[in-house]
């Protein structure tokens, strides 16, 4: 009875993490983007992979200035550079040089936010909506913004020029901003090496874990947000 119990919970474990799989891919778009990327990946694998290498100690900080572009600029989505960045690089080294030029673009796209809050701040200072969001983030409150950048399928560049407007302190919001992106960027670069690796089953594991912890944060994201948001609004 005991074994039949436990069989039992695990393959509702395992329909379960299947079906945050199947939701990851389905309904947010970070799954369509994944599902393209792995497709351009698996055709120009090699190629892409040479030319990287052919660049030698160059190849790292070009890659970091393209992540910083594609947050500052956004011209191609942070998902796929993420996932390109892991084949490439492999897992950990992609992490780093992610975290480290997904962290600049938001520091550079914050300060822009704040000039051009400064350039217009009647338009930007005078509206309802910065004054609700200005008071969810004065001061050193941290969370609601955190949890943000956490939230997979939250626009976190638009976000880092909002931020940018407010009152928040640039130090703190650097921190908000490399701590935030973590999960997201951590899971992108492991995906990455394991296409290279073509370790599919380790990939389907990982993503199925993932999803798992993220897609019940994207179903329930506006609940959570308005309950964080509520709660700061009170002290």
């Amino acid at each position: 009875m005991r074994r039949l119990i436990l069989t039992w919970r695990g393959r509702m474990i395992t329909a379960g993490l299947i079906a945050a799989g199947i939701l990851t891919l389905v309904l947010m778009p970070q799954g369509r983007q994944l599902i393209a990327a792995l497709g351009d990946l698996l055709t120009h694998a090699e190629l892409l992979r040479q030319q990287v290498e052919n660049l030698g100690q160059a190849g790292p900080p070009i890659y970091v200035a393209i992540q910083v572009a594609q947050v500052v600029l956004a011209p191609i989505p942070g998902e796929v550079s993420g996932l390109v960045g892991g084949y490439l690089f492999g897992g950990w080294a992609a992490f780093i040089y992610s975290t480290i030029g997904l962290t600049i673009g938001s520091v550079l796209a914050f300060f822009a936010g704040r000039f051009i809050g400064n350039m217009f701040p009647e338009r930007f200072r005078a509206g309802e909506t910065y004054k609700k969001f200005n008071r969810l983030v004065e001061g050193r409150d941290f969370l609601l913004p955190l949890i943000l950048f956490v939230f997979p399928g939250f626009p976190k560049d638009s976000l880092s020029y909002l931020l940018g407007a407010s009152d928040m302190d640039w130090r703190l919001f650097t921190i908000i901003a490399g701590l935030g992106r973590v999960p997201g960027t951590l899971v992108l670069s492991f995906q990455g090496a394991q296409v290279y690796n073509h370790d599919w089953r380790g990939l389907i594991l990982f993503t199925l874990a993932a999803g798992a912890v993220f897609v019940p944060m994207f179903l329930f994201r506006h609940r959570l947000v308005t309950a964080i948001a509520a709660r700061e609004a009170k002290r």
